[in-house]
């Protein structure tokens, strides 16, 4: 009977879990693959978990390359792409073993074309859409495998759902990207849509931090339009891009010393007493319908 009882003490003391803190798996983020587009020595992302999911600090993780590509691998797991490349890793932690496979993309810059431009109300141009960020490899390539974070200065203008930066309230301000140890900023400018341009008459009586405004524009050829802008420093842009070559409503700033900025019919300006702004169309027999666009005024500098 004693020995009978000695193994079931032996048993239970065998089937109970392990301590808390005691490392009982290895895991590689949401997955068994790892994206590396550091150039230079990384240190793989594999951490060790105890029995109930919380992170064993300082846990000493052995690593080796067990297959695909040769690359620079550290026992502590530090690994250098100087080059694209695929790899077979496994890390190991006491008894504890995992395979994982590691993608090599370097990545050497990082571009965002800009200023992303949200009004909100606006069907096309108030939703979410992609965060524009593309990265390029040490041979100018884009890189279609990437991994990192991306980010908003001010939560309260625009946040990021997903990979989508989606506007809040009208105000400036910037997001970005980090990649591979590069980084990449951007401008985010939300506007507010108003009913018409005598509205920017009453746009000084917006608090400075929210004073952009969208003006949606219905030009007929042939037809003019002028409106009083106040003293200070503007951006200025009519949308679509495109629309010169479209026949649609064109723009001028009067009595305002103006330079294109990022794009097409994109204008910072700064304006002085009796300045204006003028939105027209010509005649034109090849465009004979009124034209729609958005005219968006964003106010930067008093004077």
């Amino acid at each position: 009977m004693r020995t009978r009882v000695l193994l079931l003490l032996i048993l239970g003391a065998c089937a109970r879990p392990a301590p808390y803190g005691e490392p009982v798996r290895l895991v590689s983020g949401g997955s068994d693959t790892l994206v590396v587009n550091t150039r230079g020595p990384a240190p793989l992302n594999v951490r060790a978990l105890d029995a109930s999911g919380r992170t064993v600090r300082n846990a000493r993780i052995e690593y080796a390359l067990t297959g695909g590509d040769s690359l620079p691998l550290t026992a502590d797991g530090v690994l250098t792409c100087a080059q694209p490349a695929d790899l077979a890793v496994r890390a190991t932690l006491g008894s504890i073993r995992k395979g994982i496979v590691v993608r090599c993309r370097p990545v050497e810059w990082l571009r965002v074309p800009g200023p992303v431009q949200f009004v909100l109300g606006d069907s096309a141009l108030g939703g979410p859409r992609a965060f524009p960020v593309t990265a390029y490899g040490p041979d100018a390539k884009p890189v279609s495998l990437i991994a990192g974070t991306l980010s908003v200065r001010d939560a309260g203008v625009a946040r990021f759902d997903g990979l989508a930066l989606a506007p809040l309230t009208a105000g400036a301000t910037l997001a970005s990207a980090s990649i591979g140890g590069r980084f990449a900023y951007i401008g985010v400018h939300v506007y507010r849509q108003v009913g018409e341009l005598g509205a920017l008459d009453t746009i000084m009586r917006i608090p400075p931090a929210h004073r952009l405004v969208a003006v949606p524009l219905h030009v007929a050829p042939g037809e003019m339009r002028r409106q009083r802008l106040p003293r200070g420093g503007w951006l200025i842009t009519m949308l679509p891009e495109n629309g010169d070559s479209l026949g649609g409503p064109q723009l001028r700033v009067e009595h305002a010393e103006c330079s294109p900025v990022f794009g097409p019919r994109h204008y910072a300006c700064t304006v002085g007493r009796d300045a204006a702004i003028v939105v027209y169309r010509s005649v034109d027999r090849t465009h004979s319908r009124a034209a729609d666009a958005q005219l968006l005024v964003r106010w930067f500098a008093g004077q």
